[in-house]
C-alpha cells in the first residue's frame, strides 16, 4: 500500500502547482471576451492526480491531463451505518458493532 503524504506536503505541491498555473495563459486581446479562469482551489470532492499533480474535479475517474489519464486513486470511506472512517482497502466498516460493508448513499464519495 502506498505510504501516505505528509499533510504540509500536499499543501505545497498544492501552492506550488497554483503559482505555475497561470505562467504561460496571455491576457485577453483588446475587443474581446475576457476568458474564464481554471477554478485553482479544490472543491469538496476534487482529487489531485499522484502522476501529474492536475486538480480533478470530484466526479471524475481518471485524470484529465490529456498525455496522462492515471486513475483516481483510492480513497478513505465513511461508513454510511455508524459514520466510522475507514482506510480506502477496506470493504466492510472496521468498528466491532456496524461491519457494515462499503457501499450505501455515500459510495464513491470521499470521505
Amino acid at each position: 500500500m502506498a505510504k501516505r503524504p505528509a499533510p504540509d506536503e500536499v499543501e505545497e505541491a498544492l501552492d506550488n502547482l497554483e503559482s505555475s498555473m497561470f505562467d504561460n495563459v496571455a491576457p485577453p486581446e483588446e475587443g474581446e471576451p475576457e476568458r474564464k479562469m481554471p477554478r485553482t482551489t479544490p472543491r469538496d470532492g476534487d482529487w489531485t492526480c499522484p502522476q501529474c499533480g492536475n486538480l480533478n474535479y470530484s466526479d471524475r475517474v481518471i485524470c484529465n491531463m490529456r498525455r496522462c489519464g492515471a486513475s483516481r486513486p483510492a480513497q478513505d470511506w465513511i461508513c454510511h451505518a455508524c459514520g466510522n472512517s475507514n482506510y480506502a482497502d477496506r470493504q466492510v466498516c472496521n468498528m466491532r458493532r456496524c461491519r457494515a460493508p462499503r457501499g450505501g448513499p455515500q459510495f464513491g464519495v470521499p470521505g
